[in-house]
């Protein structure tokens, strides 16, 4: 008969029991303790030892309580409660505020430790806790309260505010000689390798490179990567003399900074470097790239701790920290004139759209009615309202004029006929649209309606107000389809006499480029304009359903 044993349990292996218990899963337990699946097996199973009875039933997928673990967990899981209580209670005690921060390695070291002694001196009673961890975590974990994370718009978690976006510059030593694209076939090339892509695109490239095989893919290395600055900026056929791949960009910045080739760096990363003098951009800003993805602060208000005050100062001073990193990268920016219709009904509505996509691109959009005049800022896009035989011989054609009779849903009309007891807003502005006429009323009662008379007018010089007045149900207004295509979706108006009263107008919507050769090659230029070109082709659509 084994004699009975005396010695305490620890506590450690009682609290991997907890977590597997309550999680049913040693996966899910060691996934929350931050430890790995056989360190908890082996916590388990030394507890099972110590205790001289086993503890679960372990299945090939499931994971089942005995009648000694049962026992066991009601005795340990308020004594853990109380335990954890205790512990916030002395910390809290002592007068130590302290915040959370999970982010990733890179992060930690290059932006937020080099600027972290700044809140230190302002807050020097806060204890700023730093957890490096390339997987999101922090939203199960009540220990945490702020994350900092780098991904695609579409993935920030909710509760995410954009930090900066992301912007890439070489940069090397400044002992290198290098200050034109050509010069880098003289060069070593140090090339992120974080097992998300290859910097080949040929099979010759084979004869000139060393492979490394990885198995880890992600899908922002595309945008990080040297192939594509070289793409962009690089004469055809320029080669790099070798290449150096490292996982991490930490070691990225370290080897450029050593002299030992050129990095295509993260610009938020390096800003200290390149005020210290440590690295520069040998050709300078004109040959940055920017990337979707961005930087983000991530708070957990389930967590119940968003009122604390020092996790709320911290989260200001990221903030305010965050500003004069976006200060450093430039702001890059779009200059976009139309007419206050357009800018009003069909681009400022979708603009939310582009500005997910691209966080570091500012929209300035400049609504005039008056086309031909030259007003500063210049702008680097003109969307244009034009007859075929007046569009400029490069711009292109996004979508063709459609006009329908729109009104407030509560409007009694349904039939041509009941125009007679409405009354018609007319659009007629100053200077007249070009080909005003076949925009009026009076062809479309001719096509539809040729022996009606509404029963008074009301004349506009602006489609806005046009557009407000058959919102308000102030009357029936003759609408340019492209304009109210988004009132028509949400309800707030309606076509009384269905889409086969449209009438079709030789005017159209263009899109001219400014200082035509070198808008097209800005980057943040062209990414408005392949957005542009993509809502167009939504409105086509919606117009030809």
């Amino acid at each position: 008969m084994n004699p009975i044993r005396q010695r305490p349990l620890s506590v450690g292996p009682l609290r991997a029991f907890e977590a597997v218990a309550r999680r049913a899963s040693f996966r899910a337990a060691a996934e929350e303790l931050h430890l790995t699946q056989p360190a908890i097996s082996r916590q388990i199973r030394s507890l099972e030892e110590e205790l001289g009875a086993p503890l679960f039933l372990r299945g090939t997928r499931h994971v089942e309580l005995t009648g000694a673990g049962a026992t066991l967990l009601r005795a340990i899981a308020p004594l853990l409660d109380r335990l954890d209580a205790s512990v916030r209670h002395i910390r809290t005690s002592q007068g130590r505020r302290h915040v959370s921060v999970t982010t990733f390695a890179s992060f930690a070291s290059l932006w937020l430790l080099p600027r972290l002694a700044e809140f230190q001196s302002q807050y020097p009673d806060i204890d700023i806790r730093i957890s490096a961890n390339d997987t999101l975590v922090g939203q199960d974990d009540p220990e945490l309260d702020l994350g900092l994370r780098y991904c695609h718009p579409n993935d920030a978690p909710a509760n995410s505010t954009l930090l900066f976006g992301e912007v890439l510059s070489p940069v090397v030593n400044p002992s290198l000689p290098l200050r034109q694209a050509q010069d880098l076939a003289r060069h070593t090339l140090i090339e992120q390798d974080d097992h998300r892509s290859t910097p080949l695109r040929q099979v010759k490239d084979l004869a000139r490179q060393t492979l490394i095989e990885q198995d880890d893919h992600q899908p922002s290395a595309e945008y990080l990567s040297w192939r594509r600055w070289l793409r962009e900026y690089a004469p055809a056929g320029t080669e790099p003399r070798g290449w150096i791949y490292l996982n991490y960009t930490s070691q990225q910045i370290q080897a450029a900074m050593a002299g030992q080739g050129v990095a295509l760096a993260r610009m938020a990363m390096i800003t200290e470097a390149l005020a210290r003098g440590e690295l520069v951009e040998p050709f300078g800003p004109t040959m940055r790239l920017t990337s979707p993805y961005a930087y983000w602060l991530v708070r957990w208000p389930s967590h119940g701790k968003e009122h604390r005050p020092e996790v709320t100062a911290f989260a200001d001073w990221l903030l305010a920290q965050a500003a004069q990193t976006r200060a450093c990268l430039g702001r890059r920016h779009v200059n976009v004139r139309t007419s206050a219709a357009v800018a009003s009904f069909w681009l400022l509505p979708r603009l939310a759209d582009f500005q997910s996509q691209h966080p570091d691109i500012d929209v300035r959009v400049l609504a005039s009615d008056a086309p031909g005049e030259q007003n500063p800022p210049e702008p680097d896009l003109d969307l244009r309202y034009d007859l075929p035989d007046d569009a400029p011989a490069h711009a292109t054609l996004l979508f063709t004029e459609t006009l329908t009779p729109v009104a407030s849903p509560a409007l009694p009309a349904r039939q041509a006929k009941d125009l007679a007891r409405q009354t018609l807003i007319e659009l007629e502005e100053d200077p007249p649209l070009p080909g005003a006429e076949l925009l009026s009323w009076r062809r479309w009662l001719g096509e539809h309606a040729p022996a009606t008379q509404p029963r008074q007018w009301t004349r506009l010089d602006h489609a806005k107000p046009q557009i407000e007045a058959a919102t308000a149900g102030e009357g029936i207004a003759l609408a340019r389809m492209a304009l109210v295509s988004e009132a028509l979706a949400h309800g707030e108006l309606v076509e009384p006499f269905g889409p086969a009263k449209r009438l079709a107008a030789p005017q159209a919507y263009w899109l001219v480029r400014g200082q035509e050769q070198t808008a097209a090659t800005r980057p943040e230029v062209q990414n408005f304009i392949d957005w542009l070109l993509a809502q167009a082709a939504q409105t086509r659509a919606q117009l030809e359903a």
